[in-house]
């Protein structure tokens, strides 16, 4: 049997508030995405062993004691095994969706800038330095 999924990968967003604008409009939401179409197969027992073996070796030695696969045992592992199902998506199709505020006038453009410059929030900044770079103006 053949599934069909789709899979949102959502990267840097940010809340735009509609006071930022010089005329009366609604609030909305800057993001960037990547959709991702595609076809599921589950992975088997030895792939997904391996794929949890790759995982913990990328993310366990930064801890303090870090846990890795190895160091649990492959049969202690397989047992926990039982409890997960590992999947890989085939892609079919990819599209990446990017809203930048780039329908706005220079003005409000500007505007959102200066507005998310304000902000404490990394993701805030990290969207005026996109924003800035996709600026025409």
């Amino acid at each position: 049997m053949v599934v069909e999924v789709l899979c949102d990968f959502i990267g840097v967003h940010a809340y735009i508030s509609s006071s930022w604008y010089d005329h009366i409009n609604v609030s909305t939401w800057n993001y960037e995405a990547v959709q991702i179409y595609g076809t599921v197969e589950i992975m088997s027992d030895d792939e997904l062993y391996n794929h949890l073996k790759k995982l913990t070796n990328k993310y366990e030695p930064s801890q303090q004691c870090p846990k890795t696969v190895e160091k649990m045992g492959k049969e202690f592992v397989k047992k926990e095994m039982k409890g997960a199902l590992g999947i890989k998506i085939i892609p079919t199709e990819i599209k990446i969706k990017q809203k930048l505020s780039q329908n706005r006038d220079e003005n409000n453009f500007k505007k959102i800038i200066e507005n998310l410059e304000k902000s404490d929030f990394y993701m805030d900044k990290v969207m005026v330095k996109k924003m800035k770079k996709k600026a025409s103006y």
